[in-house]
């Protein structure tokens, strides 16, 4: 019974779903669409098996992987994936399910270890972050709220759901996003009584968040939030906001004064079908953006866009790529000069970006080896800030996986090995080549 359930809510989620009435503005659904959308979530097959492979990689090797079936028995697919590290250095993924979420220790990768599962209401997605030793959860369960989940005692094995917040009649997100620095979180696609647009919360005293404020002149799909410490914008907070289904863009928000949000620049591009999610390059020069409708509305390859975002009141297009397969781009993250992307049925994607002119595919590992084709299979999401430089990805149907990637890092080096993050290897490499050749350079005579 819960398995078809599972699957009728599924299909209606991710294709009737994808009009949600509930969002201000919202134009009639594309008929062609809809029908395709749903024909890949409503029949029998929506959920296709889990695989053991053969995957086909390019530099990246997998270390570990932990199944959906070893995870939760009865749970219907996996979401997106973030990674906590413990006071004492241990590693977790923690991995959105359709009714719940799972903490798995991966410090040793090899062998991913079950902590706890926490159940929130089954939904089609889910989303986790961190802000201390706390875990924030939303998902687009009916009633699930905000989920402050403690993890201070992760490392002994207990996980427990500290309180669940519904402050101005909070029920399902679609996403969050915490910004450690300031102690706020920004749900986005919540339905409740003030706004669907972005919810600002704040966690400052974990046990008690309190709403303070909405932005809703649009529907809000996902959102990346920082403060700024140099420059012309030092000591402001700035949300990018990923406009999603209706308004395809980008609109970055001043969130500084909260009771007096600010709309400095919007941005959109090309063929623009649905502004998904994106992230910031680490000199906040750049937002590396995904489009997730670009593919199967208009039959491209996989393309991701670059906005310069220098200027936050007049941010523009600069351009896109990709990797000439047909897969639907999903989530992303930048860590140093490297892209990382799950890309559903393509799988892991990984890119060196040192120039927005210049991306260059370094490695890549297909979670999802039956096909290509656009579509919500396969890798769903990624995260590359654990200290070992391991990479979480979660897929729909297969999982955790846990990845080396220092092969394809390596690669963009000259077979340097170098960590994500460490711009300063990058530096250093140049140095010690320049070094080189002006000793090898003969003296003038």
């Amino acid at each position: 019974m819960r398995a078809s359930r599972s699957k009728v809510f599924l299909a209606t989620a991710m294709a009737v779903g994808l009009c949600w009435l509930h969002a201000p503005g919202a134009p009639a659904c594309d008929p062609a669409l809809m029908a395709r959308l749903g024909r890949k979530h409503a029949d029998e097959s929506h959920k296709l098996p889990p695989s053991d492979g053969p995957f086909d990689a390019h530099n990246i090797s997998m270390l570990g992987r932990l199944r959906l079936a070893d995870i939760a028995a009865l749970t219907d697919h996996a979401t997106n994936v973030w990674g906590y590290v413990s006071p004492a250095g241990r590693e977790y993924a923690l991995l959105g399910l359709s009714d719940g979420t799972a903490f798995i220790e991966v410090t040793d990768p090899s062998a991913p270890a079950l902590v706890a599962v926490i159940a929130h209401p089954e939904a089609c997605c889910s989303d986790v972050k961190t802000y201390r030793h706390y875990a924030l959860v939303v998902s687009e369960g009916d009633d699930t709220g905000l989920q402050i989940i403690d993890l201070e005692l992760i490392d002994d094995g207990i996980v427990t759901l500290a309180t669940t917040f519904r402050g101005a009649s909070l029920s399902p997100a679609h996403t969050l996003f915490v910004n450690e620095e300031s102690g706020f979180a920004y749900l986005c696609g919540a339905r409740n009584s003030v706004s669907d647009g972005l919810l600002i919360v704040d966690i400052r005293d974990p046990l008690a968040p309190a709403f303070v404020n909405s932005w809703d002149a649009a529907y809000v799909h996902e959102c990346q939030v920082v403060t700024y410490h140099e420059g012309p914008y030092a000591g402001r907070e700035i949300a990018f906001l990923y406009t999603g289904y209706f308004d395809h863009r980008l609109r970055i928000v001043d969130v500084t004064n909260k009771t007096n949000l600010t709309l400095t620049g919007t941005a959109t591009y090309p063929n623009a079908r649905f502004t998904h999610q994106g992230w910031l390059t680490e000199d906040r020069r750049y937002v590396y953006v995904n489009d997730e409708f670009d593919e199967i509305r208009l039959g491209k390859t996989t393309s991701t866009i670059v906005i310069d975002v220098s200027n936050i009141d007049a941010p523009f297009y600069v351009r896109s790529f990709g990797t000439g397969l047909p897969s639907t781009d999903h989530n992303l993250m930048i860590t140093g000069d490297f892209l990382f992307e799950a890309n559903y049925t393509s799988g892991l994607r990984v890119f060196r970006i040192l120039s927005p002119d210049f991306p260059e595919q370094l490695g890549w590992f297909d979670t999802h080896p039956a096909s290509d084709e656009p579509g919500f299979h396969g890798a769903w999401g990624v995260y590359s800030g654990l200290p070992s430089g391991n990479i979480l990805v979660s897929d729909v149907e297969n999982g955790l996986f846990v990845f080396d990637v220092s092969a394809a890092l390596a690669s963009a080096q000259g077979g340097l090995p170098v960590l994500p993050g460490l711009g300063i290897a990058l530096l250093a490499g140049a140095v010690l080549g320049a070094g080189v050749i002006a000793l090898r350079k003969p003296r003038p005579a």
